[in-house]
C-alpha cells in the first residue's frame, strides 16, 4: 500500500526512492481519472486491482504513463 487519500487534503503516496514514490502519484492520479471516466460512462464502478490492471494495459499500449 504505497498511496493514500485524505479527505478534503489530496493525496500522499509512498515509495522506496523520490522517483518511485513520484511514480505512485502518476498511477494514483490516472487510477482517478479512469474511475470519474468510467462512471460518468456509466460504467460501475471498479475495483482498484482491476483499475491498475486497465492502466497498465494502457501504459503498454501507449508506452509510457503520461
Amino acid at each position: 500500500r504505497m498511496a493514500c487519500l485524505l479527505a478534503y487534503h489530496g493525496s500522499v503516496t509512498l515509495g522506496r526512492t523520490i522517483r518511485e514514490a513520484a511514480t505512485n502519484s502518476i498511477v494514483l492520479e490516472r487510477l482517478a481519472s479512469l474511475q470519474v471516466a468510467a462512471m460518468g460512462a456509466g460504467v460501475k464502478p471498479q475495483t482498484p486491482c482491476r483499475l491498475r490492471e486497465l492502466l497498465l494495459e494502457e501504459v503498454e499500449r501507449r508506452g509510457s504513463l503520461v
